[in-house]
């Protein structure tokens, strides 16, 4: 096993450098070439996964850095986000709220031409909280679009890596180094990070900071590396319901993220911005890779099925609670992240990578297959390219609500043989967390 270990994790890095072979693909082959990658890739992972020793992880390690390095320099070829990214910092740099100009204002024409790629929102402000926007602001002051691009992708290149490097230590201490695939060669971390350059990698960074020092008991520290990521992409922020139900402590790490949080927002406002947006917008309007509202919207209509979705968000928080009052914390911290991307009127695969480092951490059936078939939904890219029309095709949903939920129903039954052989626990022995003490 050992050699196939290595072999697939060798295989994983020479995946990803036919990344640049798939970017100079003509229209229409460019999607396609990364949707096969992204594909190859999963398998390389989850075999590397399976394959792997627990306490054997320097060659998974160096792979997953040269991964992630390899890809410095590949063009963001499967989104325009990052030109949004910038597009924000030069406002920002310029004295120009994002949070209440949007790109179309015709005094913005000559500076819009230089910044902003085709395919942006022109209609709306900006939709990042205040810490994206410093992050984009930092990018920015490399004064043209091209230097500021190879600066964001340095930024998130640096957030990748420290993603790694702090779940080696995460896994380490809760003695599950076996799982360290799932983060260091994750097509999502990986792929998202390097190609599509989105902010999410610093809301990942942030959940295994967070869980490290969860694990270590450094309750206050832990809130306020949630509120950072908070303060860059709201997901994050979800992680303090089942923080703050754990047993006894959950407080101290309320305060720290109420402080961090705090004090982002009233030095931005002290700044002279409006850090609200446009967020709500694109989820009232648009859908896009969820199959729990497609289905939803079809059968009751987009009215109804946004109060039917706000009922199964708070339900799935309402779990992570039992969870986390339950000593399942870490499960409770993988439901409630997840509770909002299930019922989502839009979910794009990045949405889904700071769950990483806390399904690396406990792993459930349910969760990798999700993570491994979400980006199915980029079938959506081959005929934009080829045709200019949007169009998602409905397969991508069937495939990952059918993968979904056969693993679901394979954790029920392991969780029953499980509980047929624990009758004294009151919840599943599938959502237990083994960690180190304090």
């Amino acid at each position: 096993m050992a050699r196939v270990h290595r072999v697939a994790c060798g295989a994983f890095v020479v995946l990803c450098a036919l990344v640049y072979g798939a970017a100079a693909l003509p229209a229409g082959g460019r999607a396609a070439g990364y949707l096969i990658v992204h594909l190859l890739l999963t398998a390389a992972m989850l075999l590397a996964w399976r394959s792997a020793e627990p306490r054997r992880v320097g060659w998974i390690i160096a792979c997953g850095v040269v991964a992630r390095l390899v890809l410095l320099a590949v063009p963001t070829f499967t989104t325009v986000d990052v030109g949004r990214y910038l597009w924000d910092g030069k406002l920002a740099l310029l004295g120009i709220d994002p949070y209440r100009t949007a790109p179309i204002v015709p005094e913005l024409a000559l500076l819009r031409a230089e910044w902003l790629p085709r395919g942006v929102h022109l209609d709306l402000p900006t939709i990042y909280p205040p810490a994206a926007l410093g992050l984009f602001a930092l990018a920015a002051l490399g004064g043209d679009p091209a230097t500021a691009w190879l600066l964001w992708k340095v930024f998130v290149t640096a957030a990748s890596l420290g993603t790694l490097w702090v779940s080696v230590r995460l896994l380490a201490a809760a003695g599950a180094e076996r799982h360290l695939a799932l983060v260091a060669l994750s097509p999502l971390l990986v792929l998202e990070g390097g190609v599509g350059a989105h902010v999410d990698a610093f809301a990942t960074l942030a959940i295994a900071g967070a869980l490290l020092l969860l694990v270590r008991g450094r309750e206050v520290s832990a809130g306020a590396v949630i509120g950072l990521g908070a303060a860059v992409k709201i997901l994050p922020g979800l992680a303090m319901v089942p923080v703050l139900a754990r047993r006894g402590s959950g407080w101290r790490a309320a305060i720290g993220c109420g402080v961090v949080v705090a004090t982002v927002y009233a030095a931005s406002l002290g700044l002279g911005l409006l850090p609200i947006g446009s967020l709500a917008v694109p989820f009232r309007s648009w859908s896009f890779g969820s199959p729990v509202w497609t289905t939803l919207e079809v059968v009751l209509g987009r009215a109804q099925a946004s109060l039917v979705s706000v009922g199964g968000v708070a339900l799935l928080l309402g779990v992570s609670v039992v969870l986390a009052r339950s000593g399942r914390w870490v499960r409770g911290v993988q439901v409630a992240l997840a509770a909002p991307l299930v019922f989502s009127p839009v979910v794009h695969p990045w949405y889904l990578t700071p769950l990483v480092p806390a399904v690396a951490l406990a792993p459930s059936g349910v969760f990798v297959v999700w993570l491994s078939l979400a980006p199915l939904t980029y079938e959506v890219l081959v005929q934009a390219e080829r045709r200019g029309v949007w169009e998602p095709a409905s397969w991508p949903l069937w495939a990952i609500a059918a993968g979904t939920a056969i693993a679901l129903a394979a954790d029920c039954a392991a969780t029953s043989r499980a509980n047929a052989r624990r009758p004294s626990r009151l919840l599943p022995a599938s959502l237990m967390v083994t960690l180190p003490p304090k």
